[in-house]
């Protein structure tokens, strides 16, 4: 599990280093659209709220009043109980996604917990085209797509 290995490089360093390893930041290597400034951004978040954990996300790209579950007999079902299909989209609330570019944990909470989501977690939104997780070949050609028509920029936008 990937939290295992968080904890067991905060322990590494902290063994080598002599110093106690309070926070750390996680980048995972498959979004590699986020900016410098977007790392700085959530560690800033974290500080600023004494947060347990900030976790980025996107906007979701439909409402999650959409989603559909699949019965075992092949029946497709309101995945929440309370849609309502006459409603516009625009009445949902907007939802958001992890996008798994940055994550920022205190590391004790993280180690107590073994959860990435507490009470005290906060979200840095990020704009969906830094958003590219590369998990397929179409991902890694829409992050290509993206890089060649200069849509990520220096910029938060």
């Amino acid at each position: 599990m990937v939290m295992d290995a968080y904890l067991d490089a905060v322990d590494r360093i902290a063994e080598m280093s002599g110093a106690t390893v309070e926070s750390f930041v996680a980048l995972l290597p498959t979004v590699p659209l986020r900016l410098p400034s977007d790392i700085d951004e959530a560690v800033a978040i974290f500080n600023s709220n004494e947060a347990d954990s900030v976790i980025s996300v996107t906007e979701a790209p439909v409402p999650l009043e959409w989603h559909r579950s699949i019965t075992e007999d092949g029946i497709l079902r309101d995945y929440l109980p309370d849609f309502n299909a006459t409603r516009n989209r625009q009445e949902s609330a907007q939802s958001y996604v992890p996008n798994g570019a940055i994550y920022v944990f205190r590391t004790e909470v993280l180690r107590a917990t073994r959860q990435y989501y507490t009470d005290k977690t906060y979200p840095y939104i990020m704009p969906r085209h830094r958003s590219a997780d590369i998990d397929t070949l179409l991902d890694f050609k829409w992050a290509e797509f993206l890089l060649e028509k200069e849509l990520v920029s220096t910029d938060n936008s």
